[in-house]
Order: structure tokens, then sequence, then C-alpha cells
């Protein structure tokens, strides 16, 4: 709170010095960055309470509990790849072995249990400051920001872009889950994707650990998966 309440003072004194409107208004918009943040460092990741997305690049994703739980499939790799998040435990899943591995999460951390959920929030208020900062000549950022509206699977998505160098990216929310990813370079780690179905429900069964899956150590799970 003392980080935030020095940022939100020198943000008035430095409008009150120059005069500038833009920086005046930059200061609502560093309190919706702020509060944002905070929402989704408590756990509630999206602002709807369950959804399932499916991507152009084999990924599959579902949540409830506004994201406190919920399960990834990637079928983008030779082998499909499961990974839940539930009841403060993460499982990685192996469908070939029918194995799985399940590890406990910090009880006091709940942006830890849901690290790779993070990958499909959109943050729109700390893009939505971006493009306003890039705008200001005395707080240039690196890559020129701009603000974009997108129709994607559906659903009306508000969004940036931005160039840095060669580089293009694309971004786009609905309710804070991510829907666009573009990035037109041709890195090894290139995470581009576009959602392609969105509906506001929960696949329950991504979410359920298979009976007939083993429960297996740290070292059988690799060895099987290999």
């Amino acid at each position: 709170m003392k980080k935030r309440f020095k940022f939100l003072a020198f943000a008035a004194i430095a409008a009150s010095l120059t005069g500038c409107e833009a920086i005046t208004d930059m200061i609502d918009d560093t309190e919706a960055m702020i509060a944002e943040q905070e929402e989704v460092m408590s756990g509630k990741l999206f602002q709807i309470e369950q959804a399932t997305v499916e991507y152009n690049n084999g990924l599959k994703f579902t949540f409830t509990d506004y994201g406190k739980n919920c399960a990834i499939s990637d079928k983008s790799k030779t082998e499909e790849e499961i990974i839940v998040i539930k009841d403060k435990s993460t499982y990685f899943l192996n469908p070939e072995e029918k194995t799985y591995m399940k590890i406990s999460n910090a009880e006091d951390l709940d942006i830890e249990i849901n690290s790779y959920a993070m990958r499909f929030v959109y943050m729109a208020e700390l893009y939505k400051y971006s493009v306003k900062a890039g705008k200001i000549e005395t707080m240039v950022t690196a890559a020129n920001f701009k603000s974009e509206k997108f129709t994607i699977a559906g659903k009306s998505c508000e969004g940036v872009s931005y160039t840095a160098g060669k580089e293009t990216v694309k971004m786009a929310g609905y309710k804070r889950v991510m829907m666009l990813l573009e990035d037109n370079s041709d890195s090894e780690d290139n995470d581009s994707m576009r959602a392609t179905s969105f509906t506001e429900k929960a696949d329950a069964a991504m979410l359920t650990i298979p009976s007939d899956y083993k429960e297996v150590n740290v070292n059988d799970y690799y060895d099987g998966a290999e």
C-alpha cells in the first residue's frame, strides 16, 4: 500500500508542477491499474465466474471460481499435456500413460496456485495505462501502444497493439480472459494464439482427474513422459 500512495503522490506533484492534463488523467488510470492488479493477485483472475476457451494453436482452457480452479489442455505438441489446478493443488496428467503427479501449492500465495493460468489473463487496465503513457513525451515507452477493438469468437474485445523495432504484437481480452495474442516474431518462444470458441460455462470433465489414472511420484511421471 505504501508504494501505491507514493506513486499517486508523485503523480499529483508532477501534475501540479507541469500543468500537464494528460498526467493528471493518468492518476485515475493508475488507480484502476492498481485495483486490477490487486484483484488478480488475490486470486480473482477473471471477471466472469466460469468459462471455456479454445484457441487456434491447440490450447483449451477452462476455469471456475473466477480462475481459482482451472485446467489447461495443450494438443500443440506430439503428446497432449494436461494441467489441472484445483483445491490448492496442481495436477500434471499424462494421458498416454494414464498417470498424474500431484503437487500441493503454497496456501498463502493464490497467484502461485494459478501461475499456469496467468498466460490466459488479459490485464486491460495495465494496457490502457500503457497506451496513455506512450502518448506523453516526458514518459516515452519503448513500444508504441495503440488501442484496438476486435471481434473474436463472437465476443467484442478491447485490446492493444504495439511495435518495438521490427516486432508487432496484438493483444485483446474479454472479461479479462486473453482472446488474442499475435506476435509476428519468428522466435522459438512465440506464444501466438487466437480464441476460436468461447462459452461462459466450465468444462467439468477437464477439471476431473480420471478415476483410471494412477498417481505417481515426480521421477516416475517424467520417466513415463519421455
